[in-house]
């Protein structure tokens, strides 16, 4: 099997799916027989519309959200059913029970051919791939979102380096209503932006309000220089995700309003393509370029606020917003690859 890879993402100089759940789940349904669209996946699992920002840029800001909900019904949206196991591991007995339940639910995925998406895999810490067992040496074969292998003991799932279980199996597959899914999906990028979800991490903020989290730490000063090492996956993980809403809502053809929130995710992730390539192409991040850097996020969050207000507008009174022929000159968004 190989890790599914948006092709034509990476062709225009983009990402593609960087975050670890959806590559996994993406690599999951192509294993199962499925056509993976990653636009459509990616806007109606609703990461496309995500943001979170850890007070110190720590990389753990990807993983901060309610697990079960958010993973649970990103799946089901995109159209499948799916059981999922999650426990603390603290020793409970409860927690015994659930790790022999994923693992049955493992091998019965396993068996017809599907793998299974797990937590903590490998190094480092993020979702993967369970793609093999064996019962007699008690090993799982693993496979990461970096595309590497390493075997894991059936004891170590969900006791690695972060000691949480969290295995998801697809299920049968239906049609959802893709009507539905998009009025969702928007009702919750907006409850999102708007800091309208619980949130459980103190250290993290989400939504618009994480911009201005952002904003400051890259003003030279906040956080110290080996604080600053993922500031570049930070820049590449949100790149990616607009991206993907940008053409999500541009597929949107019947209503000018998505049209136009899909433009100013086109923006937004022009102004993170710009960071993205300051903070890579300096890696020491003398102060200049982190203020120029800091700047384009400042810039990013400016047309967001736009994009949500568009979507507001678009649940406020869905019918009637009927799309017109728009200027040639705005009928593409470009984002420039990063040298």
């Amino acid at each position: 099997m190989r890790w599914y890879v948006d092709h034509d993402a990476l062709a225009r100089g983009e990402p593609g799916l960087v975050h670890s759940f959806i590559g996994s789940l993406a690599t999951a349904i192509d294993c199962a027989g499925f056509v993976v669209d990653p636009v459509q996946l990616m806007g109606s699992s609703g990461f496309a519309f995500r943001l979170w920002v850890e007070d110190r840029l720590l990389p753990n800001a990807m993983n901060a959200f309610d697990w079960q909900t958010e993973l649970t019904s990103a799946v089901h949206r995109a159209g499948f059913d799916c059981a999922y196991f999650e426990s603390s591991l603290n020793g409970d007995p409860e927690d015994d029970t659930a790790r022999r339940r994923a693992h049955d639910a493992v091998r019965r995925s396993i068996d017809s051919g599907t793998p299974a998406i797990a937590w903590d895999l490998n190094d480092p810490p993020m979702w993967g791939l369970i793609v093999g067992y064996n019962d007699h040496t008690r090993i799982y074969d693993t496979m990461s979102s970096w595309n590497y292998r390493i075997p894991l003991g059936y004891d170590r799932l969900g006791r690695r380096d972060v000691k949480r279980l969290s295995v998801l199996v697809l299920g049968e597959a239906w049609d959802p209503d893709e009507s539905e899914v998009l009025r969702q999906i928007l009702r919750a990028a907006v409850d999102h932006a708007r800091g309208r979800e619980g949130n459980p991490y103190r250290c993290c903020t989400s939504g618009l309000a994480a911009y201005d989290r952002w904003v400051a730490a890259l003003t030279p000063g906040t956080l110290a220089d080996h604080e600053l090492q993922f500031a570049d996956y930070y820049a590449e993980t949100f790149l990616s995700f607009r991206c993907y809403a940008r053409d999500y809502l541009l597929r949107q053809a019947h209503d000018r309003r998505l049209q136009d929130a899909g433009y100013a995710y086109g923006r937004v992730a022009a102004h993170l393509d710009t960071s993205l390539h300051l903070l890579v192409t300096h890696k020491q991040h003398p102060g200049r370029i982190l203020e120029q850097a800091a700047s384009c996020v400042e810039g990013a969050a400016a047309e967001e606020r736009r994009a949500i207000e568009f979507l507001e507008a678009y649940l406020a009174h869905p019918n009637s917003g009927a799309a017109s022929q728009r200027p040639d000159k705005t009928q593409v968004v470009d984002i420039p690859a990063s040298e």
